[in-house]
């Protein structure tokens, strides 16, 4: 777990205050947020990543890295994702992608653990600084929580056999209110043909889709097709424009697992299983953020995971 949360950043969830009934993720109240942010460090380097959940559903997802930061904001009700610090919004999928474990680093490395140890949700957390042990990715951490008021909970963990790792966070339950419409973006990147120039572009941008290269996009479905990929349309922005492209193959998937590590990717299980039930998993047989599934943890399912 703590090596896939180095590596990056399929969501147990994020959105709104946690005393609200619209939480994206209904079998955990962790989801409920309005910023989670969580860094790692490892030998003495620090790799942080953040999520905010604006008023009105807007999200904006923040990856640093040495010092440089990427950020992914997707505005409503357009559902254009702008882009700052990613060269080519075009690879914002692809394996090398800055955002393409995002949702599950915030979800593995923030929501889990915290559910783990307060699985009635934030408002069980005590006044003060108190340890638990818990189990993440078949391993035991020490999570440290401290409510610094009744929105706001810290929180740090790591391993006692791997002392060089560790990880805090914060999470937030208060949204803030989004960005203004005059808020410039001329420099932020997108996939669009139309000029962005501030948010109030972006937000009525509709379906203004980019073009797309039918025979670029036939010889990319062969070479997909023949490395074992899925080829779709991952993502609502791909369904609305027609836009295809390849999830890669992994090179276990379908082998039997009980924990998260025992996957290049996922461990998920076809089973309609509630949160808690014991179940064998299998590897997931593609890797994309995109998608349902129930993830499995511990030789249990930890979570029923959406990303559109």
């Amino acid at each position: 777990m703590m090596r896939r949360l180095w590596l990056a950043l399929a969501l147990l969830g994020a959105a709104t205050a946690h005393g609200q009934a619209n939480c994206p993720h209904k079998e955990t109240l962790w989801s409920c947020v309005g910023l989670v942010e969580i860094g790692a460090t490892r030998d003495g380097k620090l790799e942080r990543v953040r999520l905010t959940r604006f008023e009105g559903g807007e999200s904006l997802a923040e990856v640093e890295k040495q010092g440089v930061i990427a950020r992914a904001l997707t505005v409503r009700p357009s559902g254009l994702t702008l882009y700052q610090g990613l060269p080519d919004p075009k690879a914002a999928n692809s394996p090398q992608s800055p955002f393409m474990f995002f949702s599950e680093a915030i979800g593995w490395g923030a929501y889990l653990p915290l559910h783990a140890a307060y699985p009635l949700g934030p408002d069980t957390v005590p006044e003060g600084t108190v340890e638990k042990t818990v189990q993440v990715g078949g391993k035991s951490f020490t999570l440290t929580t401290t409510r610094k008021s009744r929105q706001l909970i810290e929180f740090r963990y790591g391993n006692r056999a791997a002392p060089a790792v560790s990880v805090e966070g914060s999470w937030d339950g208060r949204q803030p209110e989004p960005w203004s419409d005059d808020f410039p973006v001329s420099d932020w990147k997108h996939d669009t043909n139309r000029t962005v120039a501030v948010l109030r572009d972006a937000r009525s941008s509709g379906r203004d889709c980019p073009k797309v290269d039918t025979e670029a996009q036939k010889t990319q479905e062969k070479a997909c097709g023949a490395s074992g990929g899925e080829w779709s349309k991952f993502g609502v922005r791909a369904h609305l424009c027609g836009i295809y492209t390849c999830a890669p193959k992994t090179a276990d998937g379908g082998k039997p697992c009980q924990n998260r590590n025992d996957c290049e990717y996922l461990c998920v299980t076809p089973k309609a299983a509630a949160v808690g039930t014991a179940v064998s998993g299998e590897c997931a047989r593609v890797r994309s953020p995109f998608g349902c599934n129930r993830q499995v943890d511990g030789g249990k399912v930890v979570g029923y995971v959406c990303m559109d």
